[in-house]
């Protein structure tokens, strides 16, 4: 599933950094947190895929889902609260 969020945020314009940063803030709150598992590597794993050659070919098999994974981002940021600066 990181996998497959990493490559969403690929696909959506985000860079290395914040993918990474992601994975590795997000994947630890739904798993078992006596793992043991050492999460900034996991995140890194998990970027170098979105980002390596694997990612590439993913992001072309999956290229009919991209227009539609725009939309949903876009969806999700107009259903986000407006903050008023005065």
């Amino acid at each position: 599933m990181d996998a497959m969020i990493a490559l969403r945020l690929r696909s959506n314009g985000h860079g290395r950094d914040v993918v990474e940063e992601t994975i590795r803030a997000c994947a630890p709150t739904i798993r078992d947190p006596q793992s043991g598992r050492n999460w900034q590597r996991y995140a890194e794993r998990t970027a170098n895929y979105a980002f390596g050659p694997t990612g590439d070919r993913d992001l072309e098999r999956n290229e009919r889902y991209r227009e539609l994974w725009r939309k949903i981002e876009r969806t999700e940021e107009k259903e986000q609260p407006q903050v008023r600066m005065r």
